[in-house]
């Protein structure tokens, strides 16, 4: 991962908790992804911090709701609801009316390869907006993903 020097890389749980980014990740997301405390479950910091909302365009934020809820359904349904998956799943419901809407949908599917665009502002100080591909290795047991975000 650290080799990837001008690549922004993250380790992503099957829950969302980001385990590892390099450098270059922590540059681009480090407002939005947090190794450390509860903020560092990519789906709680999307549903629950507030801030995260006025960075984003109503469409971007919708689409990465509806991506992150269908790829957090499959990660519940491989791990049978354990204990720590229905903990998030609960808590995401109490604490945001859209996740809950979004997981009453039953939408399921895991991410692959996606376009996002970042908020301006967001990336290096950039007065415009910028589109990543991030393209999700999945390993063997789909349990961690690396994520790899490169320039559209």
């Amino acid at each position: 991962m650290e080799r990837l020097i001008d690549t922004p890389v993250q380790v992503v749980s099957d829950l969302g908790d980001l385990l590892a980014q390099n450098a270059e990740a922590d540059a681009l997301l480090g407002t939005v992804c947090q190794v450390q405390g509860e903020a560092r479950n990519i789906v709680w910091n999307w549903f629950a911090n507030p801030v995260l909302r006025e960075l984003y365009s109503e469409e971007e934020w919708v689409e990465s709701g509806r991506h992150l809820v269908a790829d957090l359904r499959a990660a519940v349904g491989r791990r049978g609801a354990d204990a720590e998956a229905r903990d998030l799943v609960e808590r995401l419901r109490a604490r945001s009316p859209q996740f809950a809407t979004l997981w009453a949908q039953h939408e399921v599917g895991v991410q692959r390869s996606r376009l996002i665009r970042l908020p301006k502002g967001q990336v290096r100080q950039r007065a415009d907006a910028v589109e990543y591909q991030v393209e999700t290795l999945l390993t063997p047991a789909a349990d961690q993903r690396l994520l790899l975000f490169t320039t559209a």
